[in-house]
C-alpha cells in the first residue's frame, strides 16, 4: 500500500513536470513553424535586388543603381557577380561590361532575367548565341514606340513628335550621339517595343524574346543617366520594375 501511495505521489509530481515539458515543446515547434512560415512568406513576396553588373566604371553604375529605390538594384563588378550564390530576378548586364561575354553563361544563370544594355549587352548576348546579338550599332538619341500601352511606357506621354507611319517618338537622350545597337527586325522570336526613329520598324533598341531583354543603348562613354532626359530615365525604371516583378 505505501509503495502504491508513494508511485501515486512521483507521478502527480513527476508526470505533472513531463505533460508540462511536452507542452512547452509542442508550444516552440508551433511557434518555429509559424516563423519559418512567416519567413518564407516574406521570401516570395519580396524580390531581392536586381545586379547591375559593370567591368571597370563602378561609378557609373553607382548612378544606374542610384535611380531606384534603396537596395533594389546592387552595382556589382564582374568578379563579384561571378562570386555570388544565390539567383536574383534580374542581372543587368551594363554598357562597360563587354568583358562579362568571357562568363556569360555563368552570368546569365544567375539571374530569371536578364538585361543586356548596349555594348555590354551585345558583347554579353553575342556569347551565348542569344537571338538578341543580330544587331545593328550606330547612335541615336530618340525612339519610336510600337507598343506604348506595355507597363514599360505607362503614364509616359510621347515628346517627341510621330514617325513616319503614325508612331508615338520618345526622345530618351538629350543627344542623337548616344552609342545604340539595334536588334535586326529580321530576327525570329524577338518582340520590338521600340525602334530607332530614323528606320520605323528596322532596328529594335527595346525587345525581348523570353526572359532575355535588350536596351541598346550605352557603351563606357556615353548611354549614362545624366545623359538621359526625364523621360529616357522613366523608361528605364519601368522596365526594370517590369522584369523584377516579373
Amino acid at each position: 500500500m505505501r509503495r502504491a501511495i508513494g508511485m501515486f505521489v512521483m507521478c502527480v509530481v513527476g508526470c505533472g513536470d513531463a505533460e508540462e515539458d511536452g507542452v512547452e515543446a509542442e508550444a516552440e515547434a508551433e511557434a518555429e513553424a509559424e516563423s519559418e512560415a512567416e519567413a518564407e512568406s516574406e521570401s516570395e513576396g519580396e524580390a531581392g535586388p536586381a545586379i547591375f553588373v559593370y567591368d571597370q566604371d563602378a561609378e557609373t553604375a553607382a548612378i544606374f543603381a542610384a535611380l531606384f529605390p534603396a537596395g533594389a538594384v546592387l552595382p556589382l563588378s564582374i568578379d563579384d557577380a561571378l562570386a555570388r550564390a544565390d539567383v536574383a530576378p534580374l542581372v543587368l548586364i551594363g554598357p562597360d561590361a563587354a568583358a562579362a561575354a568571357d562568363d556569360a553563361e555563368a552570368l546569365a544563370a544567375l539571374g530569371e532575367r536578364r538585361l543586356g544594355m548596349g555594348e555590354g549587352g551585345k558583347a554579353f548576348f553575342d556569347a551565348l548565341g542569344s537571338s538578341l546579338a543580330s544587331s545593328v550599332c550606330g547612335e541615336v538619341g530618340a525612339i519610336g514606340v510600337a507598343d506604348v500601352d506595355h507597363p514599360i511606357f505607362e503614364s509616359i506621354a510621347p515628346d517627341a513628335g510621330e514617325a513616319e507611319g503614325g508612331f508615338p517618338l520618345m526622345r530618351l537622350f538629350a543627344t542623337d550621339a548616344v552609342f545604340d545597337c539595334g536588334v535586326t527586325n529580321a530576327t525570329p522570336g524577338v518582340t520590338f517595343l521600340a525602334w530607332d526613329y530614323r528606320y520605323a520598324g528596322q532596328f529594335a533598341d527595346i525587345a525581348f524574346d523570353g526572359d532575355d531583354w535588350w536596351w541598346g543603348f550605352g557603351d563606357a562613354v556615353s548611354g549614362a543617366p545624366e545623359d538621359m532626359t526625364d523621360t529616357g530615365r522613366r523608361v528605364l525604371r519601368q522596365l526594370v520594375e517590369f522584369l523584377v516583378d516579373g
